[in-house]
C-alpha cells in the first residue's frame, strides 16, 4: 500500500494570513464587528507557522497529528474561500448573504480554523521556538507575518524600500533585481522586509510574493523547492536540481514576482550561480529581497543588484 501523501499547509495558511492584513479585509472586519476574531487568528496563525514545519514531520509516525492537519487544511480552505469573496481592489464590499448573514458565516469559519489551530496546540507537544532577534544559535525560523502593534520607528525605511520595490528604474531586462538589506543582527531586517511585503501598493503590483527563510544552511534544492510549493501550494517531491530549476523558471515566467529570502549567511558564489532561475525568470520588475549581516554577500551576487540597503 502506498503512503498517503505529506499534507503540506504553509502555503495555504500565509495565504489566509495574507488576506487578513489587507486594508480591504480590515474594513470588512470594522463593518462585520470582527476585529478582535481577525487580531485573535492573526496571532494563532503567527504561533502555527513556528511549529508548523516539525507538525508536517511528525505526520508520517503520528496518525493524530496527520488528522489535525487533515482537518487545520479543511477549515484553512473553508476560511480561504468565504475571504476570496471580498476582493482587495473593490472599492465597495459585497455580501452575497447579506449584512448580518454574512458576518455570521466569518465569525464562524474564523473560529473554526482559530479553535482548530488550539487543538493542535494544545493536544501536541510541539516546540514553539522563542524569538532572539537575529541572533544564534536558537534562531526561530522566520515567516513573512508582522504584529504590527510591536513595531516602531521605521516608516521612513518602509517607504524606501517599498518605493525601490514598485520602481522600473532599477529593473533590467531579463533580470529580477536584487535588494540587499544589510545590518548587524537584531536591527530590525526581517522585520523592515516584512512590513514592505504585507504594503498594499507591494501586494497589488505583484502577481505572486513568496517568503523564504534561508539561515546558515544554505540549501539551494530546500529553497527551490520551497519556492515550488509557494508557487503551488502543494508538496514538491522533485530532488533533482536541474527539475527544480526548470520548474522554477516555468511557474514564474509571465509573472512580476517578490521573493525574499531571508537571513543569508552564504558569500558562495557558486551557490548564488545555482539560483540563477530566480533571477532571469518572470517579467521585467521582478525584485528579490535579501535579508543579511553580511557586507560581502550583495559582492557575492553576480546578478542586478541595486545598491545596499543598510540599517544602523
Amino acid at each position: 500500500m502506498e503512503a498517503a501523501a505529506s499534507i503540506v499547509l504553509s502555503p495555504a495558511l500565509q495565504v489566509i494570513f495574507d488576506r487578513l492584513a489587507s486594508p480591504a479585509l480590515e474594513k470588512l472586519a470594522d463593518i462585520c464587528g470582527v476585529e478582535d476574531n481577525f487580531h485573535s487568528l492573526r496571532n494563532a496563525l503567527m504561533r502555527t507557522q513556528a511549529i508548523l514545519q516539525e507538525a508536517e514531520e511528525q505526520q508520517i509516525t503520528n496518525k493524530y497529528v496527520r488528522l489535525w492537519l487533515s482537518n487545520l487544511k479543511n477549515a484553512a480552505s473553508d476560511a480561504e474561500d468565504l475571504l476570496d469573496f471580498f476582493i482587495p481592489s473593490k472599492s465597495d464590499i459585497h455580501f452575497p448573504w447579506g449584512l448580518s448573514a454574512g458576518s455570521e458565516k466569518i465569525k464562524k469559519a474564523l473560529h473554526r480554523l482559530e479553535k482548530t489551530i488550539k487543538e493542535g496546540l494544545s493536544a501536541f507537544k510541539f516546540s514553539e521556538p522563542k524569538i532572539y532577534g537575529d541572533q544564534r544559535p536558537g534562531m526561530r525560523e522566520s515567516v513573512s507575518c508582522v504584529d504590527y502593534s510591536k513595531i516602531y520607528g521605521r516608516d521612513d525605511e518602509k517607504e524606501q524600500l517599498v518605493k525601490l520595490l514598485l520602481s522600473s528604474e532599477t529593473s533590467q531586462d531579463g533580470y529580477a533585481t536584487c535588494i540587499p538589506i544589510t545590518g548587524i543582527g537584531g536591527i530590525g531586517k526581517t522585520t523592515l522586509a516584512q512590513l514592505a511585503y504585507h504594503d498594499e501598493r507591494v501586494s497589488q503590483h505583484f502577481d505572486s510574493r513568496m517568503w523564504i527563510f534561508v539561515s546558515e544552511d544554505f540549501n539551494v534544492k530546500k529553497i527551490m523547492k520551497a519556492i515550488i510549493e509557494r508557487a503551488t501550494e502543494d508538496e514538491c517531491k522533485s530532488s533533482e536540481i536541474e527539475l527544480l530549476q526548470s520548474r522554477i523558471s516555468k511557474l514564474l515566467q509571465k509573472k512580476r514576482y517578490l521573493i525574499v529570502l531571508d537571513d543569508v549567511w552564504t558569500e558562495d558564489q557558486d551557490d548564488w550561480d545555482k539560483l540563477r532561475p530566480l533571477f532571469t525568470a518572470g517579467l521585467n520588475g521582478c525584485k528579490i529581497i535579501v535579508t543579511t549581516c553580511s557586507q560581502k554577500i550583495p559582492l557575492s551576487i553576480n546578478f542586478p543588484h541595486s545598491p545596499q540597503f543598510v540599517l544602523n
